[in-house]
């Protein structure tokens, strides 16, 4: 899988003054290594499509809108904007999913919110983050909404 690299103006300023080329790129790697070890857990095309989500730019029309690619955000229910909250939390079209994903999560003592689906629980541990993160690319891959 490919690396996350920081960008210039996110870097510590101590880091930003590392003159030795290894001793920066050392300091780059415990950056990387210290991300969500949930982002990289599980299917490669649902792992992928929940980044997407949790960066705005998934397929969902409100995303697509904000990148100036869709002129319309509005959810073919007719019930909102298309964005992650939308399509997790409120949309018709999935409502049959959403029990399946909210029941695992509630089994799990994990809180359903956006944040949990999106990030994961930082009161679970790894385990439990892992069952609810299968839970949410079942979610994504079955409402069939990235086909």
């Amino acid at each position: 899988h490919q690396l996350k690299r920081p960008k210039w103006n996110t870097l510590d300023e101590n880091v930003k003054g590392i003159i030795d080329y290894d001793d920066f790129k050392n300091s780059l790697m415990l950056n990387i290594a210290s991300a969500n070890p949930l982002y990289y857990y599980g299917s490669r095309k649902a792992n992928l499509i929940h980044g997407q989500l949790r960066m705005h730019c998934s397929n969902l029309k409100a995303h697509l809108f904000e990148l100036h690619v869709s002129d319309d955000p509005e959810c073919i229910c007719s019930n909102g904007i298309e964005d992650n909250h939308h399509f997790f939390l409120d949309c018709s079209l999935y409502y049959t999913h959403r029990l399946k994903l909210q029941n695992i999560v509630n089994n799990t003592h994990g809180q359903f919110t956006l944040d949990t689906l999106l990030y994961g629980d930082i009161n679970l541990d790894f385990q439990q983050n892992c069952i609810i993160f299968e839970a949410i690319y079942d979610f994504i891959i079955s409402c069939g909404r990235f086909n």
